[in-house]
């Protein structure tokens, strides 16, 4: 992989790799993927410790990487990553994915599409879909869990044997981590920004208890939750059914574990990036160096989640909440 190399169609393409902690699984995934690409960048949230073992095994290959802080989940970072890449095309690979020979073949000559759903076959064996393969400047992501890329051009879905192996048997919809984000950043994704607007301002102008501002609040919330499990075991696949049933009945349970002032908090962010439809802007995430100086302003701490929250709460108290209302 030295220097960027023309493909058959005239096109250039980056394997990017977020990482933390598993400095073995970026390489191993790099040394599969080097005959095909002609640029590889990895965004590391590791440690110290672990980033310089990431930069060992990196030592003699043309490899660009760029540490910050964890965040709990690499997609606030997507965007920062995009902007240090300079190829047309970009194949997105997590650490417990692997390719198939199938899908490396098919970075050889890409065609008239901006983006592919790569499948990805689950340990249980069914296939999730998933942007994985596409044009840098078409495609946008806004950081928020679970989220699907939004592309502005052609999209076209690989066939089964270009796919992506999840090696990983970690299920995301039991995991307390991952519901704990959706409490401070998607609560209230489904809700137009502005009827919410109208019921606070009713609930903190009026003449309202706080003990019944507090039980309407709450009531609101717990509707919504109801709603949204409704809805989402109605279009899940069948194999997910029951993972999504336990996925918000563990957001309800992470949300009731809040005090008030934290659920405050929730509902103010999860309003304020509703409103915006953008995570990583919100946080101030599309700004290169401002991500890149994290790890100098903070003391570096491991805990992704709690970074996450911390940079939620202190946008929250700078962006005054009662005065938007």
């Amino acid at each position: 992989m030295g220097g960027l190399v023309q493909k058959k169609d005239g096109t250039s393409i980056c394997l990017l790799i977020f990482t933390i902690n598993n400095e073995a699984d970026a390489h191993e995934i790099f040394k599969q993927v080097e005959g095909y690409v002609d640029e590889a960048v990895i965004v590391d949230s590791s440690s110290d410790k672990h980033l310089n073992r990431l930069k060992d095994l990196f030592r003699s290959d043309p490899v660009k990487i760029y540490h910050t802080i964890p965040l709990g989940y690499p997609d606030p970072l997507r965007t920062f990553a995009l902007k240090k890449i300079k190829s047309e095309w970009i194949l997105y690979i997590d650490t417990d994915e692997r390719p198939s020979e199938a899908l490396l073949e098919k970075t050889r000559n890409l065609g008239p599409v901006d983006a592919y759903y790569v499948p990805r076959k689950e340990i249980r064996g069914y296939y999730t879909y998933h942007i994985r393969l596409f044009r840098r400047k078409k495609v946008k992501f806004t950081g928020m869990i679970h989220e699907t890329a939004k592309v502005k051009g052609i999209v076209s879905t690989l066939d089964s044997k270009q796919l992506l192996f999840h090696l990983s048997g970690e299920n995301l919809h039991k995991d307390r981590r991952y519901a704990t984000i959706e409490v401070y950043t998607r609560l209230l994704a489904e809700v137009r920004p502005s009827m919410l607007l109208v019921l606070m301002r009713k609930l903190i102008e009026g003449s309202w208890s706080r003990r019944w501002t507090r039980f309407m609040m709450n009531s609101f919330i717990y509707l919504h939750l109801l709603i949204k499990k409704a809805f989402l075991t109605v279009v899940a696949i069948d194999e997910e059914k029951k993972d999504m049933k336990d996925y918000i009945n563990l957001i309800r349970s992470e949300f009731s574990r809040l005090d008030d002032k934290s659920r405050f908090i929730a509902l103010a962010s999860s309003i304020d990036i509703a409103r915006n439809r953008d995570l990583t802007s919100y946080l101030n995430l599309d700004n290169e160096a401002y991500v890149q100086s994290l790890p100098m302003l903070w003391i570096f701490n491991e805990n992704g989640l709690y970074n996450l929250l911390r940079l939620i709460r202190s946008r929250v108290e700078e962006n005054d909440f009662f005065e938007i209302l």
